[in-house]
């Protein structure tokens, strides 16, 4: 795609903005619908809106030298986590294509949610996108796999699979059922629970606690296991809504209760490790085979660099929200034991025992047995 097809993808972009498909201003994980319900949320939890300052043409421009100009689709801002995985990316294309080859990076969900962004990529209309993976199960069953609570045992666990056999697999059935590819996968990390009601010290304390859920029947089942009363919420109402106490919490990645200021309204924050994000780096699989092998090559290394920097980066980010929200942010810190955790699995099993069919029993229960 040459630098004058840019120009044209941008003004339907702008055309699909002003008929409702910009997000810009949402910060949800798109809605990952289960049950096959079209209601679809905003944009990117644990990913979107991070800060407050966004804009649909907020853009970090490809080298002026290049001779091929791909557009990429972040849900966040500038600055957010998953910025360094994407410039990481680009920054390596260009070196190993000596800049026949760079990305237009644009920020806070200018071509629109999420879904939105997997299908325009499957149709040709965005080339790439580092964005999470909740809306992968609306195209692919098999990707509910990663609503599944404690389904890995922690992020060595989470990348292991996803980096060897197990995450090429998933990633062949999604190309198959999007015609998207999966160039390598990053991620948003495990969400913790902020509460501005209840704390969560004990398992029990989530009895008839109302969390906000998205439209996720996985994550319904999960919470109602537990006691607590899911309410599916778009993420734009999250704030106002612990504000008023219409919910008491709701789960995040920690990173975005630091940029969303969400210690000024809530008071605690549990670690539970039950719910791990991934984040994939992922291409028009149309796109990426027009390319020649060369450039293919250099798409798929660069990938694997920009996971690498993405995946230090929010290590460190999330340690960082945790040392801020801790102790500038006033957050009482709750972690679950491991006598907490497995009680946690214990009471959600059924929700294994209903979407294991759905998802795949093979599929999970060789990413249980996972030797790291």
């Amino acid at each position: 795609m040459k630098k004058i097809f840019v120009c044209s993808v941008l003004s339907s972009v702008f055309v699909l903005s002003a008929c409702g498909f910009n997000n810009a201003d949402s910060g949800d994980e798109e809605v990952n619908t289960a049950s096959g319900n079209d209601n679809n949320e905003a944009s990117a939890d644990n990913t979107a809106n991070e800060n407050n300052n966004t804009s649909e043409e907020d853009t970090s421009g490809a080298h002026e030298e290049a001779e091929i100009v791909l557009d990429m689709s972040l849900p966040e801002g500038r600055d957010t986590k998953n910025d360094a995985g994407a410039s990481a990316f680009r920054e390596k294309l260009e070196e190993l294509t000596d800049n026949e080859v760079s990305v237009n990076i644009h920020y806070s969900n200018a071509f629109g949610g999420e879904r939105e962004v997997y299908e325009m990529m499957g149709q040709g209309t965005v080339d790439l996108a580092l964005q999470s993976s909740g809306p992968m199960g609306v195209f692919e069953e098999e990707m509910l796999v990663f609503d599944l609570p404690y389904i890995f045992e922690g992020k060595e666990h989470a990348r292991g699979v996803l980096d060897g056999e197990i995450g090429e697999e998933l990633a062949d059935s999604f190309e198959e059922a999007a015609n998207v590819k999966i160039l390598s996968w990053i991620e948003n990390g495990f969400v913790v629970i902020g509460s501005a009601g209840q704390d969560i010290e004990e398992i029990s304390d989530l009895e008839n606690y109302t969390i906000r859920v998205q439209e996720s029947e996985v994550q319904i089942d999960t919470w109602e296991a537990v006691g607590a009363n899911p309410t599916p919420m778009a993420w734009p109402e999250v704030y106002t809504a612990l504000q008023q106490g219409v919910i008491d919490g709701h789960d995040q990645a920690i990173m975005v209760l630091e940029t969303g200021g969400f210690d000024e309204i809530q008071s605690s924050i549990t670690i539970t490790d039950a719910r791990f994000v991934a984040a994939p780096i992922s291409m028009g699989a149309d796109q990426f085979n027009s390319m020649s092998d060369e450039h293919q090559e250099a798409l798929i290394e660069a990938a694997e660099y920009g996971r690498d920097v993405g995946r230090e980066t929010i290590d460190q980010m999330e340690v960082d929200a945790m040392e801020y929200l801790e102790n500038e942010g006033g957050q009482t810190i709750y972690e679950f034991t491991d006598e907490q955790k497995e009680e946690y699995r214990e009471m959600t099993q059924e929700v294994y025992d209903e979407w294991g069919p759905v998802i795949g029993e093979d599929l999970i229960e060789r990413i249980q047995n996972f030797n790291q």
